[in-house]
């Protein structure tokens, strides 16, 4: 009898119980967005094919915070996820969609957007160029300002890459000017 009532106080005790989140562990992954669907996407790598749920809590970026619809297939994806221990369920926490750094010298400005040629970790340039347009919500991380976006300046950026060879700014994480340029607010 009493084994009964410590198995009816334990079912109703796990019944009750809002589902705790305390033995989750949280992972990381990157692939190709090769499916959405109306609560989940699924994606490829070289590990396999997985879904993730998407919840109401899970932020997704693509170029700013979007809707799950505004997913693509093709897309290239860094999700970091939440397993359920008790079921092995992955859920989405955050989706970044086709996030990338990159870093170059600007060889041309021209209105919203600068030209610049890819440089490796130690500055050498590697004959890939690339167009950074900047928007109203491009963050400047550094002491610099689009105003001091100029040829020859080393620039070091994080935004949504929408093609090859395009990528619009979301924050501007390194800067520096041109050898022996002023900065503009001394002109």
């Amino acid at each position: 009898m009493r084994g009964l009532l410590m198995l009816a106080f334990l079912t109703c005790a796990a019944n009750s119980a809002p589902a705790q989140r305390v033995g989750d562990r949280i992972d990381a992954t990157e692939g190709k967005l090769v499916a959405v669907h109306e609560r989940s996407i699924t994606v490829r790598n070289d590990q396999g094919t997985r879904t993730f749920r998407i919840s109401a809590d899970t932020k997704i970026w693509r170029g700013d915070f979007v809707d799950l619809h505004q997913l693509r297939p093709g897309d290239d994806l860094a999700v970091r996820f939440r397993v359920s221990d008790r079921s092995g369920e992955a859920t989405a926490v955050d989706i970044d969609a086709n996030l990338d750094r990159w870093d170059g010298n600007i060889t041309k400005v021209s209105g919203d957007r600068v030209q610049f040629e890819f440089t490796d970790k130690d500055g050498n340039p590697h004959g890939m160029k690339a167009t950074v347009v900047f928007w109203n919500r491009t963050a400047f991380l550094v002491d610099a300002s689009r105003s001091d976006l100029r040829p020859g300046a080393y620039l070091s950026v994080t935004g949504l890459v929408e093609s090859r060879d395009v990528m619009r700014a979301w924050q501007v994480i390194g800067f520096r000017p041109p050898p022996n340029a002023r900065p503009s607010r001394y002109r």
